[in-house]
């Protein structure tokens, strides 16, 4: 238990990431559904939480999902509830919009990580993160 703790709200998490940078702390960020989370996403986040000293992870709520019908099968409380059991993961944030481009504009991480999936993506939802970042 403890893991609660690191599920904070929008407010919160910018005044986190403002004491870690007041700090000289690296704030990296990660976004993502989430829904059934894999080794595939275990890896990802340990290697973003090797990029600096501050890992953030923000999740699109339930409503924003949109990987089809019934989805998500993990509804977003729960689905913050396992990201932030990680030992490695520091803040989970669920994030109400499609994409992490609003976030990102107010967090301002210093690295933001996405899977390797994304590397030569031209989904729009995708490219409008990059452009913010």
């Amino acid at each position: 238990m403890g893991y609660e703790r690191k599920i904070v709200c929008v407010a919160e998490l910018l005044r986190k990431v403002a004491e870690a940078r007041a700090a000289g702390r690296t704030v990296v960020q990660c976004h993502g559904c989430f829904d059934i989370v894999h080794p595939g996403h275990v890896r990802y986040l340990e290697f973003a939480r090797r990029q600096g000293d501050l890992l953030i992870v923000s999740l699109t709520g339930d409503a924003q999902v949109g990987k089809g019908e019934d989805r998500p099968y993990i509804p977003a409380a729960l689905r913050a509830e396992n990201i932030a059991a990680l030992e490695f993961v520091d803040l989970v944030v669920i994030h109400p919009e499609p994409t992490a481009e609003a976030l990102l504009a107010q967090v301002r991480p210093d690295i933001y990580v996405k899977g390797a999936e994304y590397e030569h993506s031209r989904d729009a939802l995708f490219l409008a993160e990059r452009r913010v970042v």
